[in-house]
């Protein structure tokens, strides 16, 4: 919608008083034509301009006759009109009063704030056009990338605590019986230790490789049989005397 100003002195103004006067009428009928031809030059391009006006159409308007708004007209164009242009138009009414035009300007900001030439979320990039979008309201609600199979990954080797019900799988038993070990009794000390563990330590993200290290950890320390000795160089006397062999 376009508008202009009418300043607040306007039905007070010596000058409108003396137009009236000098065109023999009412300053309520000289009122009223000086804003028609407000209205009507605000409408014109450029603004400002008297051009297409037709006294008898204003009058028709206002309801007075045509001969009064030609006299009123008249003592204007020697106070208020220079020749067709509303005389300090440019001083008084600014471009800035063009609502139509800043109401334009602002949804576009508005609109290029909502959505810019390449908005990415999520991984997605969504490519729009101004010229396509504008004076469309444009919500984006949720845009949802495909979960990657690295995020699957990552989700599934998340480190957690030794399941309550935990017992080593046939693949596990047969690594631990390998290298000599009973997986049953190996098992419960396993199981009783990272039970009773708390903290980020008791947290693994793969309890199968954690068990090969306890079974060759369990190995290393288990206690070896002790080495035979070697036998000496007269042992074989010995043996002989203790045979009978030597008398």
């Amino acid at each position: 919608m376009k508008w202009l100003r009418l300043y607040h002195d306007a039905p007070s103004h010596p000058r409108m008083r003396l137009i009236a006067h000098k065109a023999g009428t009412s300053v309520s009928n000289a009122l009223s034509v000086w804003v028609t031809m407000l209205c009507h030059a605000s409408r014109q391009a450029p603004r400002g301009t008297l051009a297409g006006w037709d006294d008898l159409e204003c009058a028709l308007m206002l309801g007075i006759g045509e001969d009064i708004v030609f006299c009123i007209r008249r003592e204007m164009e020697v106070r208020l009109i220079d020749g067709d242009h509303i005389r300090g138009w440019n001083d008084r009414q600014s471009p800035r009063d063009d609502s139509g035009e800043r109401v334009r300007r602002f949804r576009e900001r508005k609109q290029n704030q909502q959505v810019s030439d390449d908005v990415t979320r999520y991984g997605v990039t969504v490519t729009t056009c101004n010229e396509q979008i504008r004076g469309e309201e444009i919500r984006i609600d949720k845009i949802e990338a495909p979960v990657s199979t690295r995020e699957v990954g990552a989700a599934s080797r998340k480190a957690r605590r030794l399941p309550p019900d935990w017992q080593p799988s046939p693949e596990d038993a047969g690594y631990a019986d390998k290298i000599g070990l009973d997986p049953r009794h190996v098992s419960e000390n396993f199981r009783d230790y990272w039970h009773a563990k708390s903290g980020a330590s008791a947290t693994k993200m793969d309890w199968s490789a954690t068990w090969r290290m306890w079974c060759r950890r369990e190995a290393k320390q288990r206690p070896t049989s002790a080495p035979q000795q070697k036998p000496g160089r007269y042992d074989w006397i010995i043996d002989d005397l203790q045979q009978g062999k030597l008398t």
